[in-house]
């Protein structure tokens, strides 16, 4: 298990599938299923051109 720290505007990986603005709730409910455990309620705010930009900045932990 990994902790990274992801800065406002930063790109991350995520699947082409998702394009468009989404919610916040369902940002943090597809970086659950990829297996992110969210250490702040501060954190998908929108999903385009294959970037999640952040509204602030938050603690993300990847589990392997």
């Amino acid at each position: 298990m990994r902790t990274v720290w992801v800065e406002d505007g930063t790109a991350a990986p995520h699947s082409s599938d998702f394009t468009g603005p989404y919610a916040q709730l369902l940002g943090e409910a597809w970086l659950n299923a990829l297996g992110y455990r969210i250490f702040s309620k501060f954190i998908l705010f929108h999903i385009a051109s294959g970037k999640i930009l952040l509204q602030n900045q938050s603690f993300v932990t990847i589990e392997p």
